[in-house]
């Protein structure tokens, strides 16, 4: 179900894996001040780490002139909703196989989509015209 967001923080930031740390500490920190315990939202933080590592390596290609904007917010519901967007060449999240299978241990791929999954209650893909990724993540709170 489509919910809308109301943005509490934007902010872009270059294609930079050292931002990723202080970027997940915001993220785990926004989910314990609107009410998540501290391990679901060090668990909700993980998927959003996971979010940021992917729109930083794979759709921005590390370059720090292509930024990163991500966004701390609530739904409809009042859940929270965080969204990272990059502006690379997109991907289909269909493809990219499950890490849990035997041909794929060891292997390193998948396991960013397969964490955000398992720790944000729900997770969409969008593929804007202008190019890109956004990553929404939606973490319930009762």
């Amino acid at each position: 179900m489509e919910q809308a967001c109301t943005a509490d923080v934007e902010v872009d930031v270059a294609s930079r894996l050292e931002v990723i740390d202080a970027l997940e500490e915001a993220a785990v920190d926004f989910a314990v001040a609107a009410g998540l315990d501290r391990e679901p939202a060090q668990l909700f933080g993980l998927a959003v780490r996971e979010a940021l590592t992917n729109a930083i390596r794979h759709g921005n290609g590390l370059d720090p002139e292509r930024p990163v904007r991500v966004s701390f917010g609530r739904d409809d519901a009042g859940g929270l909703l965080v969204h990272v967007r990059d502006w690379g060449p997109g991907f289909v999240p269909s493809e990219v196989p499950d890490p849990r299978l035997p041909q794929q241990i060891g292997l390193g791929c998948g396991r960013g989509l397969f964490f955000m999954r398992r720790f944000a209650d729900e997770v969409r893909f969008e593929f804007p015209s202008e190019g890109g990724c956004v990553v929404s993540l939606c973490k319930r709170l009762a």
